[in-house]
């Protein structure tokens, strides 16, 4: 038998051999494959040419070549075959810089309708409308202004737009009220108003008072009479704020201190009631209203008393009281202390002494210290 030995060499040799074949199973390519760039979409010519078109007149509008920037407008709106609103929405926005009032809001009013057969962006109808209300603005017409810049803010709220509502809602209001002062008529409300007041019918009182001061602001009588039927109807921080307004209009009227001082009195603010009968006083300069004063103090001082409590509780007021420097001053001075005692003696001549601003001011000091009790 033949037998063909291999020896290693010639075994290495064949898996080399084998290794060079081709393999019946090829590898998988691991390689990442790149996308596919997306081809750009065609350009409408159409839509270009008309860009194109807008651009200029913009560049003319910026420029202020407003018959150039016009006919680049019309020409895109031409080219986009009565299509693209924004060319008309700029056309009216040269003819407003213009001053063509009239044609820039027939212009606008055109793109408004439309935008809605187009379905345009809302953004788009509401510069339209903002645009019309300029224009009433400038014509003075500011009714019509408040009306568009308020269909405006219904499609799209602008921060200008709102500023613009605001201050034309403002100026209208004020040429209104201009409009309806007439002091004579305001005259005969307060007349009115006065009539119902004696007639105890406080709340139509307070209606003809308020129409008094619409005619005439400067009214002090009819606010210190409103004030008046506020308090008789309980209603106290309305009468305290007109009392307040009519001592600010004219603070030599003396009335309204003591229509806030009642008013005090029944939020027993008894402290602020004093100082503001003291400076009614001091008001007073022909003292023709010191009686009612007087008998307002003493009516303040009897119900400070009535809120000190008994006597134990009196005399805890006194000893934390008598702690306060400005009370030991008053109560150390030798003048003060024969006051003191002349009233000890003769309650009734407390009114002689209240006469001296000095001396009241350092009463009234010690009653709401707790120290003194008056009435």
């Amino acid at each position: 038998l033949d037998v063909d030995t291999m020896n290693p060499s010639s075994t290495q040799g064949a898996n080399s051999h084998m290794s060079d074949a081709p393999s019946d199973s090829p590898k998988a390519d691991t390689r990442k494959s790149e996308p596919e760039p997306t081809p750009e979409p065609p350009v409408d010519p159409v839509k270009q040419k008309v860009k194109e078109l807008k651009d200029q007149g913009n560049s003319h509008y910026k420029a202020k070549e407003f018959d150039l920037a016009i006919k680049y407008y019309d020409e895109a709106w031409e080219a986009s075959e009565h299509t693209e609103i924004a060319a008309l929405t700029n056309k009216s926005a040269v003819l407003f810089e213009m001053g063509d009032l009239d044609e820039c809001m027939k212009l606008c009013e055109e793109c408004v309708e439309k935008g809605r057969e187009m379905r345009a962006d809302y953004k788009m109808i509401a510069k339209s409308f903002g645009r019309i209300g300029k224009c009433y603005e400038r014509k003075g017409d500011l009714e019509q202004a408040v009306s568009y810049f308020n269909r405006s803010i219904t499609e799209h709220r602008t921060a200008d737009i709102l500023e613009r509502l605001k201050a034309a809602e403002k100026e209208l209001d004020k040429r209104k009220k201009e409009a309806y002062l007439d002091p004579e008529k305001g005259e005969q409300a307060r007349e009115r108003g006065n009539e119902l007041f004696k007639k105890s019918e406080f709340a139509d009182a307070i209606k003809e008072y308020s129409e008094a001061l619409k005619r005439n602001p400067n009214d002090v009588r009819a606010v210190s009479n409103r004030a008046a039927c506020y308090t008789k109807l309980g209603a106290i921080p309305q009468a305290l704020n007109d009392c307040n307004t009519c001592i600010n209009m004219d603070p030599s009227f003396v009335k309204p201190y003591l229509r806030k001082a009642q008013c005090l009195i029944l939020t027993k603010e008894y402290k602020q009631c004093l100082d503001t009968l003291t400076e009614a006083k001091s008001r007073d300069q022909e003292g023709k209203h010191h009686n009612e004063i007087e008998q307002q103090m003493m009516r303040c001082y009897n119900l400070m008393n009535q809120a000190f409590g008994d006597d134990k509780s009196r005399e805890e007021v006194v000893k934390k009281a008598m702690q306060d420097p400005e009370i030991q001053s008053i109560m150390t001075d030798p003048a003060m202390q024969h006051v003191l005692q002349a009233m000890e003696r003769d309650p009734k001549a407390a009114g002689q002494y209240l006469r001296d601003p000095k001396v009241a001011a350092n009463l009234q000091k010690l009653v709401h210290a707790g120290i003194v009790k008056m009435g």
